[in-house]
């Protein structure tokens, strides 16, 4: 299980298994990767990256252009900020407007448990 899938599951979000395209993880609508992200922000967890696909007709796909995002803690960058420059980065990129009611995101987490 992802750190995503283990995250959505505790706070209750709905999402798309990717086994159907090869990949082990999960992928979320615009609704609930905003959702997400909220939660990352707030519970101080780094969105490290994005992958896009596509839902046509309830089958999950590869998007067209295969579109994916990455974002990594700068060398002089506390762990806090990189947090918020991260949430707020995915944020632009979800919200882009050359992505549509179809688009689904695999947004992988960087989760570590509360000690």
């Amino acid at each position: 299980m992802t750190d995503s899938e283990i995250v959505a599951k505790e706070i209750g979000l709905q999402y798309y298994s990717l086994d159907s395209v090869g990949i082990h993880s999960i992928a979320f609508d615009k609704e609930n990767a905003l959702k997400l992200i909220k939660f990352c922000r707030d519970e101080v967890i780094p969105i490290v990256g994005i992958d896009v696909y596509k839902l046509n007709s309830g089958n999950v796909n590869f998007s067209d252009d295969c579109d994916n995002w990455s974002c990594e803690m700068k060398s002089n960058e506390i762990f806090y900020e990189y947090v918020k420059r991260s949430c707020k980065l995915a944020l632009v990129y979800i919200c882009s407007s050359k992505y549509h009611n179809n688009s689904l995101f695999d947004i992988v987490i960087f989760h570590m448990e509360k000690t």
